[in-house]
């Protein structure tokens, strides 16, 4: 099965051996021209199955997804955008959008589902997994993708907003807020990046995560699990939607 996908503004034909994809990745289908190519085929996805224990109990049709994912990292890699593990929202319109990023367990998740109650309708899920962040050199700027791979819970849209900040997550009795250097943002950051395979694919990569750190506010947010977290978080965000103006 052959259909045409939109991921970060970019167009890939995809043709799989399995049919789960295409109902998976729904809200990305488009008519427009493809750019890219991609093909999976079923002894791949075996073995990605045999090589990787995590995906032990899995079927393949879910297994392929994950196949389809890494392809399309590494070509979006090219275009100096990437994937980062967070939990991505945005804020009132136009499409303000901040990522939550900590590993898996710590919490921004829940961190986001206290933004959500407290706040209402002013925030809005983009992706509550592994949302495409896409540089644009020309004013310096980074947009934020969704994408279908979202989750436990398939929190997602197909939308996009505008990143003002980033937020490293980390569990704490009191709720503090504290910007992060360059260097201290990187260090955060490239364990939470997934880095595609090939060497030209990861130096782009690399590459577009210190473009990040320089133009992008990124924060340590120590937060409890209290809606005053979510007031500690809110007031920076709105601080930085008001300065970008």
């Amino acid at each position: 099965m052959k259909l045409n996908y939109c991921f970060a503004n970019h167009i890939f034909e995809i043709e799989t051996a399995f049919p789960y994809f295409h109902d998976f990745a729904k809200e990305y289908l488009t008519e427009e021209k493809p750019e890219f190519t991609l093909k999976t085929t079923k002894e791949e996805v075996e073995e990605w199955k045999s090589s990787h224990k995590d995906c032990d109990g899995f079927n393949l049709d879910y297994i392929e997804t994950l196949v389809l994912h890494a392809k399309i990292a590494s070509v979006l890699s090219l275009f100096d955008a990437f994937i980062l593990h967070g939990s991505t929202i945005y804020v009132d319109e136009p499409k303000n959008a901040f990522v939550f990023t900590a590993p898996s367990g710590t919490g921004k998740s829940t961190h986001v589902s206290i933004l959500r109650k407290v706040y209402g309708n002013r925030i809005n899920i983009i992706n509550d997994d592994k949302p495409f962040l896409s540089y644009n050199s020309k004013d310096n700027t980074f947009d934020v993708f969704g994408s279908p791979w979202n989750g436990k819970e398939r929190l997602s849209n197909n939308i996009s907003g505008s990143l003002k900040g980033i937020f490293v997550v980390k569990q704490a009795k009191t709720n503090k807020v504290s910007k992060l250097s360059p260097d201290e943002a990187v260090s955060k950051l490239i364990t939470q990046l997934y880095m595609p395979k090939g060497m030209e694919e990861s130096k782009h990569s690399l590459k577009a995560l210190a473009s990040l750190v320089k133009c992008i506010p990124i924060y340590i947010l120590e937060v409890n699990m209290s809606e005053e977290a979510g007031n500690t978080s809110f007031e920076v965000m709105l601080k930085l939607i008001e300065e970008s103006k």
